[in-house]
């Protein structure tokens, strides 16, 4: 999926963090701080497994220094050039030496983003400073200063994976030189906590002509499936992904990173594509999976400092304002990858999205905290708290203040809008729907029948099959793919739909057979839609309820942590070969990265069509 693009900035941001020639809807979000591309399901597998043997006890912590600067033309107060700079700075208990060097190298990448890259006069700090004023005078020489932008030269940072064995940092490098729009290159570094050294792809392996087959492999594949979003040469573009410089390591698996214009147009955005760590498993080193972690499921609670003091050194402090109070936030049992976020509220989404990351901890123990100093308003929160749990879900809470005593409350997020819209346009709502910066007008209307319309054009439009009272209408993003799926719901049948463009119904699995209605009724939640079902799903044998839960990408989830697949294309690609039994009999393989089409499932066995229509039967203890 693309890199999180959110709507533009409106109500409330943290002035010490917001740059004024980037648009915070350019901030990548924190589940996904990179896009994916659009993937058919997994087979029917269990979750992402934890493979190393033990926990890892080893603390990675992050905060953020920021230089920022706002360049003026001579003799004016007009603003040429918004100049803004964060660099993460790491520690590690224990292990200063490693984190010293780390830092060093951070502090040297930030230093080459201000020079430029070096003998290049096409870039760097002192080159589009130069630019802007050349523009500015010019245009003021010739009486059109209204139409002059002021540039801008911003770089931010953020983790997407820290434990003891691997921290990897995403960054966006944003420019906007005069044009008709700004650009966003990604960039990324990995480093082994251990050694304070940088982690380059010929660490990762001792067979790195097999790691590079296995990623190249699933790449193409994850591109042919978006195929006609790129470029037409684009396959012989997908070796060169395979590159330092262009991938991490994060909670799912290893991402390659397609800039604007590498694969595709401007318009498809930045892409990433994601390698799952159990297709990479035997060549990559086993020491840079996932470690395991403690099973006890725990949570943070915000006291306000005033009133409250807790034994011990906080493990990190963080402060958005001077003038802010302090917040202390403390763990109960085990939580991990901790992060704090400022964010902005959208009128026009009525949601909140982030900004920046101000902290990240790779865990909170028992009783460990930290210490936040800002101002937390008691109508629009500004600060974001995340954490892992160790079952794999993300747990969200904005940061607030009781308007009636003061007291600091963790809010969830409104992650899932219910909207009732009325029989005529004039009831409709705006939805930024996918995620193009641009809202789309979202309405049902009666013709015999409901439809959902999306910007009234009869191409956007689909009629459904309620012919009855009108549908109810959920809107959410429930795979966080940075498209929001559309649920209809009347007459006991559910309905999906998802809009990239066009709508097209998104399909469930049934017993192994793609379905695009469910017999479910939706529950009002606000941590992701809850199905409550009567009926057994992909076979499983507890009839019970089901949640689409936020924070786990592609998974129906049922009741007693039973997971599977969900998907928008009636399709599965294999992670592994498989060996199957072809309809007349005989023995076959299917090879890893080929594409397969469910038909029906049993008790052990799964029935699927391949390409070319081979139809054939394979074992299920293949696909977990």
């Amino acid at each position: 999926m693309k890199f999180t693009k959110r709507l533009l900035p409106l109500l409330l941001a943290l002035t010490l963090l917001t740059g004024c020639g980037k648009k915070a809807d350019d901030t990548p979000s924190e589940q996904t701080p990179s896009p994916e591309a659009p993937q058919t399901a997994a087979p029917i597998v269990t979750p992402e497994p934890t493979v190393a043997p033990e926990e890892l006890n080893q603390s990675v912590l992050v905060s953020y220094a920021e230089e920022s600067k706002d360049y003026r033309a001579e003799g004016s107060n007009d603003l040429l050039l918004c100049f803004r700079c964060r660099t993460p700075v790491v520690e590690l208990p224990g292990l200063e030496k490693q984190a010293g060097s780390i830092n060093n190298t951070l502090a040297s990448m930030n230093e080459r983003f201000r020079k430029g890259a070096e003998g290049s006069e096409g870039d760097g700090l002192q080159y589009l400073l130069s630019t802007a004023a050349s523009d500015y005078g010019t245009r003021a020489a010739e009486g059109i200063l209204e139409n002059f932008t002021p540039y801008a030269y911003e770089r931010d940072a953020s983790v997407v994976r820290g434990d003891g064995t691997v921290l990897s940092i995403l960054f966006s490098n944003y420019v906007n030189s005069g044009g008709a729009h700004g650009g966003t290159s990604w960039s990324a570094v990995s480093f082994d906590p251990e050694t304070g050294n940088e982690l380059k792809l010929v660490d990762l392996t001792d067979d790195p002509e097999g790691l590079r087959s296995i990623c190249v492999a699933e790449i193409r594949t994850q591109c042919d499936q978006m195929k006609d979003l790129l470029f037409d040469d684009y396959p012989s573009h997908v070796e060169e992904l395979f590159t330092d410089g262009l991938w991490y390591l994060n909670d799912s698996g290893m991402v390659f990173i397609a800039n604007e214009y590498h694969l595709a147009p401007y318009a498809a955005g930045t892409l990433s594509f994601t390698v799952k760590y159990r297709a990479i498993k035997g060549v990559l080193h086993e020491r840079y999976l996932l470690p395991s972690r403690s099973d006890v499921q725990g949570g943070i609670e915000a006291y306000r400092g005033s009133e409250c003091s807790f034994s011990g050194e906080p493990e990190l402090r963080i402060q958005t304002d001077e003038v802010g109070e302090e917040i202390l936030l403390r763990s109960f049992n085990s939580v991990y990858n901790v992060r704090l976020f400022s964010v902005s509220y959208s009128e026009e989404s009525g949601s909140f999205y982030q900004l920046s990351e101000l902290a990240y901890l790779s865990s909170l123990r028992n009783g460990e905290y930290i210490t936040l100093q800002s101002s937390i308003p008691d109508v629009i929160p500004n600060v974001q708290l995340s954490w892992r749990l160790p079952d794999g879900s993300t747990q969200k809470y904005l940061i607030s203040q009781s308007g009636e005593d003061g007291s600091i409350l963790l809010i969830e997020p409104n992650t899932v809008s219910r909207i009732q819209p009325g029989e005529v346009s004039e009831d409709a709502f705006y939805w930024d729907l996918d995620d193009d910066g641009n809202s789309e007008c979202v309405s049902l209307n009666l013709d015999g029948v409901w439809k959902l319309s999306i910007d009234f054009s009869p191409e956007k439009t689909i009629a459904t099959r309620f012919s009855g009272a009108k549908p109810k209408l959920f809107v959410a993003d429930v795979d966080e793919d940075d498209c929001f799926e559309l649920f209809l719901e009347g007459d006991n049948t559910l309905c999906c739909f998802r809009y990239t463009g066009e709508l097209s119904p998104v399909s469930f699995i049934l017993k192994g057979e793609p379905i695009t209605e469910l017999n479910a009724t939706v529950l009002d939640t606000l941590d992701g839609l809850h199905l409550s079902c009567n009926i057994p799903l992909m076979g499983s044998k507890l009839p019970a309820q089901a949640v689409l839960r936020d924070g786990i990408a592609g998974s129906l989830a049922l009741a007693y942590d039973s997971e599977w697949d969900f998907f928008t294309h009636g399709t599965l690609t294999l992670n592994r070969e498989i060996t199957c039994v072809s309809e007349n009999g005989e023995n076959a393989k299917m090879p890893y990265g080929a594409v397969i089409t469910p038909v029906s499932m049993s008790d052990s066995t799964l029935r699927f069509t391949g390409e070319n229509g081979f139809q054939a039967t394979a074992e299920l203890n293949q696909f977990t």
